[in-house]
């Protein structure tokens, strides 16, 4: 199961949790499907060495605030993240993924921060 890449979904309403990506497919429409829409990324402020994935009309379609990944990684105290989103690694030029086990482990915290 380690040899696959996921990425932590840290869904609008619930648990974060791994989620497998296909790396085989398309991708894209991938990422979109799981965030229901265009994709807007983001880099973390404490490393950057991570990247949030959001859909980029979740404001304006007003998707359900995303709580957890508004309190964890938004750098503006008056914007928030709208719907489900996802968190991968840089990996430069492209996105990078994690384990299985790493990301449970930061799915783990995400929702041990948050009282999850």
């Amino acid at each position: 199961m380690d040899k696959a890449h996921y990425a932590v979904l840290i869904p609008a309403e619930g648990a974060a949790r791994p989620q497998a990506i296909d790396l085989t497919g398309d991708v894209l429409a991938e990422l979109q499907d799981l965030v229901g829409g265009y994709i807007e990324t983001y880099r973390t402020r404490s490393s950057g060495k991570h990247i949030l994935i959001c859909n980029e009309e979740g404001k304006l379609r007003h998707l359900p605030v995303n709580e957890a990944a508004t309190y964890l990684f938004m750098q503006n105290a008056c914007d928030y993240f709208a719907g489900d989103v996802l968190l991968v690694e840089d990996g430069g030029e492209d996105f990078a993924y994690y384990t299985y086990s790493d990301a449970l482990d930061i799915a783990e915290t995400i929702n041990a921060a948050c009282g999850l």
